[in-house]
């Protein structure tokens, strides 16, 4: 099975450069790339001219900064294939990282699968095998999200052999690396441009399961990324799209019979994450995304796999999600 890859960036230069010449080297035939410049980027970029024969490189330019998730869409609309993986520009990828998630896609009900993200240490923190650095440590091994509404990245900071070595499902597919069914994003309408970035990934993770697919992490499937490179580490700005995103991904997923009971409780955790900002001096960047999420709560846009499903079926759902912990 044939696949694209879609590589949104914002910055370009020798990240970029580094992620393609990964892909270039370890990507099978026929292999097509789609690269999306989010406005003009900040570095020079030189797109390799010379490829495989057979492998496509194909290059979007938007006028202006739209955020991850127009990038991402715009790229997937030039998708020849019916699965796509979404690569951030600050990572790359390892040898066969594609060949037992295209294993997984046979099966109609995978709508998304999630590789094993690793950190890309910084010089003097690898270990040296074979002439090789050692990627040890855990960036992501798919999403998750308690109750409460904490959304965390399945086993991160740990070393690598402690996530699972076998294929195993979770909530949620990261959109640093991930894989999606193409068929399936076009019925959640894509990745949610209201977000701009940060937890859309978990968005759209949650309304593919209220289709009835489900999300693999596959372990064999392995990427390095660098991280915060993108768009730089959340703050001012950032941390308030984040937070915004965070309260909306919640509400907007969390059945409706069950709003009245996790108000409170997410509440008491709003206000212990406060006093967490206040000390870091971030109180005010963060208080505005939570702001205008609540504003938003009047507008938000239908998606269409809300009318998939009744809430009684979610409530059922969410309180067998085992993998929520």
């Amino acid at each position: 099975m044939m696949f694209s890859v879609v590589v949104p960036t914002c910055l370009g230069g020798p990240l970029l450069e580094r992620c393609l010449n990964s892909l270039i080297e370890w990507g099978p035939p026929q292999l097509q790339i789609v690269v999306v410049f989010d406005g003009p980027s900040r570095f020079e970029t030189r797109l390799p001219s010379d490829l495989p024969k057979g492998m496509k490189l194909e290059s979007v330019v938007l006028p202006h900064p739209t955020g991850f998730c127009r990038a991402v869409n715009r790229g997937l609309a030039q998708a020849r294939f019916p699965i796509a993986q979404a690569l951030n520009d600050d990572a790359f990828v390892l040898a066969g990282w594609y060949e037992r998630p295209m294993i997984a896609f046979h099966r109609p009900d995978i709508g998304a699968v999630a590789p094993l993200i690793l950190k890309d240490q910084k010089e003097g923190e690898q270990k040296e095998a074979k002439g090789d650095p050692e990627y040890r440590f855990v960036d992501s091994a798919g999403d998750t999200m308690n109750p409460l509404g904490v959304i965390r990245k399945r086993f991160r900071g740990q070393d690598r052999s402690r996530v699972e070595n076998v294929t195993t499902e979770v909530l949620a597919c990261g959109g640093c690396a991930g894989f999606f069914r193409i068929e399936a994003l076009n019925r959640v309408g894509g990745f949610p441009e209201d977000f701009g970035a940060y937890f859309d990934d978990v968005e759209v993770s949650l309304s593919l399961r209220r289709l009835g697919y489900r999300i693999l992490f596959e372990p064999a499937s392995v990427v390095i990324h660098s991280g915060g490179q993108s768009y730089g580490p959340p703050r001012g700005t950032l941390l308030t799209q984040q937070a915004r995103n965070e309260e909306l991904v919640y509400w907007r997923n969390l059945p409706a019979p069950l709003w009245f009971f996790m108000a409170l409780p997410r509440f008491w955790l709003l206000a212990i994450r406060s006093i967490v900002h206040l000390a870091r001096g971030s109180l005010g960047a963060w208080l505005l995304g939570k702001g205008q999420a609540l504003r938003a709560i009047g507008s938000w846009p239908p998606r269409q796999a809300f009318s998939e499903r009744d809430d009684s079926t979610r409530v059922k759902a969410w309180r067998h999600w085992r993998w929520i912990d």
